[in-house]
Parts: structure tokens; sequence; C-alpha cells
């Protein structure tokens, strides 16, 4: 299982999957394209940087950025399904009132008629009434992309910072300030998964290859601003918090089956591994922190 560091791999299996270095690229953010009934918001994408510094996080969403949108809504159906309790625009739907005005998913209701705090009720009342009015929306920014250059092709991932900050923003870090550049896959088993962030791997030979972390220390946590800890040999605090699974193609922190034992070693699920889900039955509790978006068969073949 990938939750047993330092297991020895057959060194022929890993000779050839060296990474050149590992980049995050950009944070992605809602486009202009329309999105409509049935379709998934991520698809609308533009790249843009991370916004450092930022406090304002949504559960579930996102960061929101500093940017606004002030926009005149006729009476009449909105044709926006929004998450009620925080006002995210999810969907956009053609012949309403928000799409005739320009709302794109990601946007969020924050004040109505100038002043007035963004609520529900007062919202639906105003698409009753008969005047336009006036709202004002803040922006949800979307999640970072991961590139992993590696000698056996590209690999681009979606990073989970609106699901599992914590997590996420420990592995920007590590990527950022170079950790992964010029390490090994160290263990890689066909048809399971391909684990890597072992700094010890850079030497694909080594005996002490997956037995490694980054060292104690503290790094930002993107959606909160607030400092996290790596203690105890470069690990984190556990995030069990988001119902992802363990599906080909997901990310996955390794651990060594102990709590709070994850720190920068992590795995590329090939196939559907839902019993490594922490909220399986099973022993095994491997938090998902991200999702290839590009490159799927490059992880397939380093397998």
């Amino acid at each position: 299982l990938p939750c047993t560091a330092g297991d020895p791999v057959p060194f022929g299996a890993m000779k050839h999957c060296g990474v050149a270095r590992l980049v995050l690229l950009a944070a992605v953010s809602y486009g202009a394209s329309f999105v409509g009934p049935g379709h998934d918001m991520r698809a609308c994408r533009s790249r843009t940087r991370i916004a450092r510094g930022s406090a304002s996080y949504i559960p579930g969403f996102g960061l929101l950025s500093k940017e606004t949108a002030v926009v005149s809504l006729d009476p009449g159906p909105l044709g926006l399904e929004v998450d009620a309790p925080t006002g995210v625009v999810q969907q956009v739907f053609q012949g309403g009132a928000g799409e005739k005005a320009g709302v794109r998913p990601g946007y969020v209701f924050q004040t109505l008629q100038g002043s007035d705090a963004y609520d529900i009720s007062k919202l639906k009342a105003l698409t009753k009434g008969e005047e336009p009015y006036e709202v004002t929306f803040g922006m949800v920014k979307g999640n970072p992309v991961a590139v992993m250059e590696t000698s056996m092709g590209e690999i681009e991932a979606e990073i989970f910072l609106d699901r599992v900050p914590r997590t996420a923003s420990n592995f920007i870090d590590l990527a950022k300030t170079g950790f992964y550049d010029g390490v090994h896959f160290h263990r890689v088993i066909p048809n399971f998964m391909v684990q890597f962030g072992c700094p010890n791997a850079r030497d694909p030979f080594s005996p002490y290859a997956g037995t490694g972390g980054p060292e104690d220390g503290s790094f930002t946590n993107l959606a909160t601003n607030q400092p996290e800890k790596r203690f105890n040999g470069g690990n984190i605090q556990d995030e069990f918090i988001s119902d992802d699974s363990n599906s080909a193609g997901t990310l996955s922190m390794a651990n060594t089956g102990q709590a709070n034992s994850g720190g920068s070693q992590f795995f590329i699920n090939v196939k559907d591994n839902t019993f490594l889900d922490w909220f399986s039955r099973g022993e095994s509790r491997h938090p998902v922190f991200g999702k290839v978006i590009k490159g799927y068969d490059t992880a397939v073949k380093i397998s």
C-alpha cells in the first residue's frame, strides 16, 4: 500500500522516472464562457496568479479575489443557480436577468441596492419588484494548476485549494520552493499508483528512497493566510474534510498509517482505489488533494 513508507521497489522500475522539476504554473480563474445547465463550472478557465495575502475564503469554493463587479439587474427570473448560504453563482442559464447582465459562474453576491448585505430572501424580493436593482459581486478565484515536468512527459493537475486548503497549501509551498526538483518516483506499481516526493529519491538507488520528508518549519495556509506547522519530520496535520475519492487520476497524500504522518510524499492513482479513502471502512486514510487534468497517460506510463 502507498501508506507504507520505505518499501523497496526494483530499481529497474524507477530508473527512467526522473523528475526535472515541478512548477506551480498558475491559478485557474473562471473565464467568460457561458456555463449552462449540466456543465461543470471548472470547464471555464483562464490562467492568472495566486492572490497572496487574501484572507477571504469560501469553504468549498475557494479564495475571494479583490475584484468586484457592480451590475444592474432587471426584475424577473434571475436564471442563476446560487448557493444560498454563500451567494456563489454556480450556473448561469440562458435568457435570465443574470445572463443578460453578464453575470458569470464564480461571481459572489455581496451587497444589494448599494449597501444592504446579501440575503437570499432580500434577493428574491427584489426579483419580484418592478424596478432594476443594483448588485455588487465579488469573484471566486479558481484552483491552482501544478505542472510536473518528468523525463517521461508532462502531467498537469488541479490542486484542490478550495477543498483541502492546508494540504494543498503545503504542496504548493514545497513546489514553489523547489523541494520536488530532481526527485524520482520511488515507488511505482502497475494498475495501482505511482508515488513521489521523497527528497532521498534524488538518488533513485538510495536505500532511503521513500523514507524522507521536508524539514520541520512553517508555511502559509493560502485560504486563511494563517501559518501552518510541519512537525515530527516535516509532517502536517491530517485534513479529513473533503469527500473526494481516490479515483483514477487523483493526487493523494501518502502517510505511514499513523495520524498526522503525511508530509511531502503523495501518489497519483492509476486505478480507482476507493479502499484508500479516509472515509472508507478500511484502515488506510489518504486524503485526495488534486486531480490530473492533462497527461494522465504519462502517469500510467510511469506506473
